[in-house]
């Protein structure tokens, strides 16, 4: 019995979401453990990112294989084609700019490091209007800081030209 190519498809774009899960899920693991090596209140918000980028990773994962449970990995192989390596191309990037933001949290501070890897990782995946990036950076950060500073009163890792 032959599948379609629709079906081949189908079970290309599900071996990439478990691909994805995976890697999203390494990473949201090292985030969440950065979070617990911060003193006092710095490393909850890693923390409560790491733990939400799991569950994303999770849930990805599982939505793949509880729609394709035999047919994932029985399916007949493929060569990968250019969306495939394209695909995994971005994810890589996505991965290291969240590692990198990360990473510089604590010596940039919360608002900084946000908006870089806002202003960056949407370029270096390709999006290329540039006002549309600025203003989700600054929409995004706003919200931000109603959420944490005005309704949580939760502090954050301080910016570096403030210390």
């Amino acid at each position: 019995m032959s599948e379609s190519s629709e079906d081949i498809g189908v079970i290309g774009a599900a071996r990439r979401d478990v691909v994805s899960s995976l890697i999203t899920g390494v990473l949201a693991v090292s985030v969440f453990y950065y979070g617990t090596t911060l003193r006092g209140d710095s490393g909850m918000f890693p923390m409560l990112i790491g733990a939400v980028m799991l569950f994303g990773s999770l849930g990805l994962g599982l939505k793949a294989l509880m729609i394709l449970r035999h047919r994932l990995w029985t399916a007949p192989r493929k060569q990968w084609q250019r969306e495939d390596w394209l695909a995994l191309r971005q994810i890589s990037i996505a991965a290291a700019g969240l590692l990198l933001y990360a990473l510089l949290v604590r010596p940039l501070g919360f608002f900084s490091s946000t908006a870089l890897m806002m202003l960056a990782l949407p370029h270096a995946l390709g999006y290329r209007h540039l006002l549309g990036i600025a203003i989700n950076a600054v929409v995004v950060l706003a919200m931000l800081y109603l959420i944490f500073i005005g309704v949580f009163e939760r502090p954050l890792p301080r910016e570096f030209f403030l210390r």
